[in-house]
């Protein structure tokens, strides 16, 4: 079939929604035993991947006639108040003279950053208080407004959606599910049935939500959009939407490679990476290539400048990966890895009776079967699960179990010896153990004996350790001298002016 529909092609679209459903089939074809338990736990998380809040609405009381007139009143009270949004930016912008930035999916990674520009008087931020996020639930899409948010002011604006979803996207979208479908069967990929009904619900919502972003960047008619990913919905959605409108796309990179394969793809139109690492695969891997893509370094990394190595601390810290069945995006990665790293783990604890383990589980990830294993284990009182920031806990670590994670990363910063756990059958993804920059877990008998020879080492095996760090650290860091967020603000300036350059500079 053509998947390309208004547009967009839904074959880039859509890929996201394979990566863990295609993995899961594996498993099960390759042993439909193994994966039962993490049936079960993909049934018990779709209630808050499925947008469970929203409950269906009663009927609507009235004849059809009385319910059209109104449901046609409410469309043209919509489209004014949209419309008297997109006048009061538009104002904004004539007024000040400056550029229109709008982050759609704003977090703390981009928002201090964004919000300094702001208050330098550099730019106009536009910010989505309530992005719709990954919503699969329709009724929300078509139901709930958009609430906006301007810089200079604490006027707050919302945006309507349009209704426009009609029988001919949910002919498109029924088409797509069944086109995937046979699609899979022929590469003899079947896939669960769980995962087969919520792959219907994503593409069911994919054309009314990407309505509604592109109503969105109608109205605010953004110099250019800020997001931190480009590869999955919705962030992709809003890049491939901003390109097909002529909006420069501005992503930041806002973590490391922890899955293989995932990451090829650069969508944006202008990417700033964090190192070297980062921007060589984007070259050599990605079909589509940026208009630019700089080397700035992360702004989360500037306060880290001036840490001071210290491999002294008063716990052991595991920080896990996800381990959600939607996370889980290698055929080789099962959901149960993370009670078996942490089982090991407590292996270990019970044969050295100092030590002291503090837990900091992913949120992606499964804290309740932590607590029960924990409630089993002879060493419970020696082990504690916490919801503290990573950077609140590892400065006060001896040792930092990571898995394949940034925080692995964080914890090089302050020098900590580390180990690296990983128990699926496919190599780890990011490279600490080749870079003598952690000790190997890749078994539980490894990673106990690893933990083990931690606690031994002398002042020159830590030295040989932070040093192979800081190779890691330049790598794939990037420029950690507390300068990459001014960098960052300079290559969204200059895509700002070269998006505002009339045409004959900007070719």
């Amino acid at each position: 079939m053509d998947v390309v529909y208004r547009g967009l092609d839904y074959a880039e679209l859509t890929r996201f929604f394979l990566w863990d459903k295609v993995a899961r089939a594996v498993r099960h074809k390759l042993d439909p035993e193994a994966i039962t338990l993490e049936v079960e736990w993909l049934q018990r998380g779709a209630s808050r991947a499925t947008g469970e809040r929203y409950a269906p609405r009663n009927g609507l009381a009235g004849s059809s006639l009385r319910r059209r007139f109104r449901d046609v009143k409410r469309r043209l009270l919509r489209r004014r108040l949209n419309e008297t949004t997109r006048r009061h930016i538009q104002t904004k912008r004539q007024l000040h003279r400056k550029p229109v930035i709008y982050a759609p999916t704003s977090t703390s990674r981009t928002q201090s950053l964004l919000h300094s520009a702001t208050e330098a008087d550099e730019l106009l931020l536009v910010e989505n208080e309530d992005p719709i996020f990954l919503n699969w639930d329709e009724r929300a899409i078509k139901r709930d407004p958009t609430s906006l948010t301007l810089s200079g002011t604490d006027q707050r604006f919302c945006l309507y959606p349009s209704s426009r979803w009609g029988k001919q996207d949910r002919s498109f979208a029924r088409a797509l599910y069944r086109g995937m479908l046979r699609g899979l069967q022929q590469l003899d990929v079947t896939l669960v049935e769980a995962d087969a009904q919520f792959l219907q619900s994503q593409i069911s919502a994919q054309p009314p939500r990407i309505d509604r972003f592109r109503e969105e960047l109608r109205i605010i008619g953004p110099d250019a959009i800020v997001l931190y990913a480009d590869n999955h919905p919705p962030f992709q959605e809003y890049v491939l939407l901003a390109r097909q409108m002529g909006i420069p796309s501005i992503m930041i990179q806002h973590g490391l490679d922890c899955e293989n394969h995932c990451l090829d793809n650069a969508y944006a139109s202008d990417i700033a990476v964090w190192s070297e690492t980062r921007l060589r695969r984007y070259q050599n891997d990605s079909q589509s290539k940026p208009r630019r893509l700089h080397i700035t370094g992360n702004p989360e990394f500037d306060p880290l400048a001036a840490v001071v190595p210290d491999a002294e601390g008063e716990f052991w810290l595991w920080m896990s990966r996800p381990h959600e069945p939607q996370k889980c995006f290698s055929p080789s990665r099962f959901p149960q890895e993370g009670l078996e790293i942490f089982r090991a783990i407590l292996g270990a604890v019970g044969e050295l009776p100092n030590v002291q383990l503090v837990v900091k589980p992913h949120p992606f990830d499964f804290t309740d079967l932590y607590e029960a294993a924990l409630r089993e284990s002879v060493v419970k009182d020696r082990v504690k699960i916490v919801d503290e920031p990573v950077r609140a806990l590892i400065p006060h670590a001896s040792v930092v179990v990571s898995e394949d994670s940034t925080a692995g990363m964080e914890a090089m910063f302050w020098g900590k010896r580390l180990v690296h756990a990983h128990f699926a059958s496919s190599p780890p993804v990011l490279p600490f153990v080749a870079y003598d920059a952690a000790l190997p877990g890749f078994s539980p008998d490894q990673l106990r004996e690893s933990l083990r020879f931690s606690e031994s080492m002398n002042p020159q095996d830590v030295e040989r350790m932070q040093k192979a760090q800081q190779s890691f650290l330049e790598d794939y860091a990037g420029p950690c001298d507390g300068q990459s967020a001014a960098r960052v603000l300079a290559f969204i300036a200059e895509v700002l002016d070269d998006s505002r350059a009339p045409l004959s500079r900007r070719s």
